[in-house]
């Protein structure tokens, strides 16, 4: 869902936004996930429940300025790929620099979410959320938070891209990979909001989850059952050993290929060193087989 933010009005012709991009895809979630069970043939359990994880990844997504637009500039007619294209380097106090791009720099919260993520706990997680709502204590609750739509966020973020995002950049003079030194004030600000958007993305999210809940698929059905798969009313146990016959058979097949292949290399080498003693009898075989044309 990259919009182009483009300061100095350039033209960019060959720019076309994807069909299948971000509101696309949270679009056809939520109306699956919605309709199931109420429409013949919307969705299977399955689908439902492959739907819940990508709308939780995507809808988080979209609430990161970046993730809506792409900035064009002389040096980037193309676009820089959502920040992608963009080097930033960061002075720290301790003395050393980190590296990165502008687009991992946001997706780190502007240096504020440096914890490995995918190794803490839910108790964990679920500090670093009560940290965040103390943060602010009104905002989630608040009107603001009440603007759910995907197109709705989508905008916002975008407005957050072209007012602030880039605000310290000199097109006049950007040249390409030229990296970014961002001050102490855009790195305090970048994280603010930030926070902020996570804070407002959490808050949406658990409005958008509240009626699908209602329409959720009964745990049972996800796993082994006709509706889960949807495909033939055969249990998990059923397909589990049929694919573990399939698997089977397809190695048999391979080491049988292996084996033909190297028997006829073998016969085809005797034949070419003149092994007198066998040249008959392999001939014989090889004629046989399919192997040699010949009286």
């Amino acid at each position: 869902s990259d919009k182009p933010y483009n300061p100095q009005d350039l033209p960019i012709p060959h720019f076309r936004r994807g069909t299948h991009d971000a509101l696309w895809l949270l679009e056809r979630a939520n109306h699956t996930m919605i309709n199931f069970g109420k429409k013949q043939n919307e969705g299977t359990a399955l689908s439902w429940n492959l739907f819940l994880r990508l709308l939780l990844h995507v809808y988080g997504d979209i609430h990161q300025p970046l993730h809506s637009c792409t900035m064009f500039a002389k040096p980037y007619p193309h676009g820089d790929a959502g920040g992608n294209e963009i080097p930033v380097i960061l002075n720290h106090t301790a003395g050393h620099e980190h590296v990165g791009e502008l687009h991992l720099f946001w997706d780190l919260g502007g240096g504020a979410l440096e914890g490995n993520w995918p190794t803490l706990g839910p108790s964990d997680m679920e500090d670093e959320a009560v940290r965040l709502l103390a943060m602010f204590p009104e905002l989630w609750k608040s009107k603001h938070a009440d603007k759910v739509g995907f197109r709705e966020v989508l905008d916002e973020s975008y407005k957050i891209c072209a007012k602030f995002v880039y605000s310290e950049f000199d097109f006049s003079t950007l040249e390409k990979r030229q990296p970014y030194y961002p001050s102490d004030a855009y790195v305090a600000q970048a994280q603010h909001t930030s926070l902020e958007r996570m804070v407002l993305g959490g808050a949406r999210l658990a409005k958008i989850l509240i009626p699908l809940a209602r329409n959720a698929p009964p745990p049972q059905q996800i796993i082994g059952t006709r509706e889960g798969l949807g495909l033939f009313g055969w249990s998990l146990e059923i397909w589990q050993a049929l694919c573990g016959v399939l698997l089977l058979l397809s190695l048999c097949s391979s080491c049988g290929f292996m084996w033909v292949g190297w028997r006829n290399a073998y016969l085809r080498k005797m034949v070419q060193e003149g092994d007198m003693p066998r040249m008959a009898l392999v001939r014989h075989h090889m004629h046989d087989n399919g192997i040699i044309a010949g009286d």
